[in-house]
């Protein structure tokens, strides 16, 4: 668990320095989505795509996020994110 909220911990910071980051929002999300913070996965998921629409694996993430959200259980558990790729 620490080693995913240092991790976290370093996308944020590196976001603060240049918010323009898509895969940095896409890795601190699917940190959030495996940590089950739903609506911060979401929210960061938004952000990537707003910056890089043709992500694929950003596609597949938020599909099964939204999936998840909308099945009613408000939880991210048994939806687990594809594996986070750094550029």
């Amino acid at each position: 668990m620490k080693q995913w909220d240092d991790a976290a911990q370093s996308y944020r910071m590196a976001i603060q320095l240049d918010p323009k980051l898509s895969h940095a929002h896409v890795n601190l999300a699917v940190i959030n989505h495996l940590q089950g913070e739903c609506h911060q996965a979401l929210r960061h998921y938004h952000e990537a795509y707003m910056l890089d629409p043709d992500n694929q694996l950003l596609h597949e993430n938020m599909r099964k996020l939204k999936l998840h959200l909308v099945d009613g259980s408000g939880t991210c558990e048994g939806s687990q994110p594809a594996t986070c790729k750094s550029r």
